[in-house]
């Protein structure tokens, strides 16, 4: 939590409409820290990813935007490509991640720790709103209202909604064959994360997220028949 609130109060400056998401959001939904978490993800909207960029430089923080497997330094914001929807921040004082200069403006990353303890790593994730809906990534057609999307704990917190926070972790589960240990992993995780999540969300909530489940995966998915024994 005290990296949450350090994020608050830095970023809150910003002035722009930002959420935790990912696992952390999940643990902010249920009220308490059920795993170790690497890093801090923040979603926000496509439109204020110039004004993100700048404050960031202006804070001392390096910024990259991943690239075939490598970073690459943005080093003002006409020079980001915004050719993908995340963005990579390291502060000076930097522990996370160990940073290795490749040519020109990339770099070679390297996770130093399976918990962020320090506030010196933010990645920021970009979404899109039209119309008071937020709109999921990799359908379109599938929207929440922002309303129902962001949400805030009684610490004035916000974080994105349970139900789109699974359906963004549900593309992992796909890779059940994967030999890999890194998306292992990932699937291990995010299979806690719904495990620890589903009890706790309302009826509409689970409602709208086997719908998406549906849409997004015709063929089927584990969670779907999970979901329908509750």
């Amino acid at each position: 939590m005290k990296i949450i609130n350090n994020f608050k109060s830095f970023f809150n400056q910003c002035n722009i409409t930002w959420a935790i998401c990912g696992g952390i959001a999940i643990d902010l939904f249920i009220g308490k820290q059920t795993r170790l978490h690497k890093d801090l993800d923040i979603s926000v909207f496509w439109e204020d990813r110039d004004i993100i960029i700048e404050y960031m430089l202006n804070n001392q923080w390096t910024v990259f935007e991943p690239d075939n497997g490598k970073l690459r330094e943005i080093t003002s914001v006409s020079n980001d490509y915004r050719t993908i929807d995340n963005i990579w921040c390291l502060s000076k004082h930097n522990k996370t991640y160990t940073i290795e200069h490749l040519n020109d403006n990339y770099y070679d990353i390297t996770c130093n720790t399976q918990n962020q303890d320090n506030f010196d790593f933010i990645e920021f994730l970009f979404n899109t709103k039209k119309d008071n809906q937020f709109l999921y990534k990799r359908n379109h057609n599938i929207t929440l209202t922002l309303k129902d999307s962001l949400k805030t704990n009684k610490e004035g917190i916000p974080y994105l909604s349970p139900e789109l926070v699974l359906l963004y972790k549900s593309t992992f589960i796909n890779y059940l064959t994967s030999q890999d240990l890194d998306i292992i992993k990932l699937v291990n995780n995010y299979r806690h994360d719904f495990n620890v999540c589903k009890n706790h969300m309302s009826k509409n909530q689970l409602t709208w997220l086997i719908n998406a489940l549906k849409i997004s995966y015709p063929a089927g998915h584990e969670w779907i028949c999970n979901l329908h024994t509750l």
